[in-house]
């Protein structure tokens, strides 16, 4: 099970009242959303960015600080993302 998720991508989530959240978005567990959903799989909220400490871009790097900030994880400064490993 999925507690958080951030989409960066042009896709689209539907939330059980029919709203339809487009693009970059990040989706939170709500056991209100399975139980409105009642289809015995869905159980995330998708919510538009920004959102909170959530930009609106698409920078993976940006959106992991953010998460880890927005899930109050200490890193002490100790990350060090490699971002040229694909080029």
């Amino acid at each position: 099970m999925c507690l958080i998720r951030i989409n960066l991508n042009n896709g689209f989530h539907k939330n059980s009242n029919n709203e339809i959240i487009r693009g970059n978005r990040i989706n939170i567990y709500s056991e209100e959303e399975y139980l409105r959903k009642n289809d015995g799989s869905t159980y995330m909220r998708a919510y538009a960015l920004p959102y909170k400490t959530f930009e609106d871009n698409s920078d993976f790097v940006n959106q992991l600080f953010a998460l880890l900030e927005y899930t109050k994880k200490r890193h002490n400064d100790n990350i060090n993302v490699e971002t040229n490993l694909f080029f």
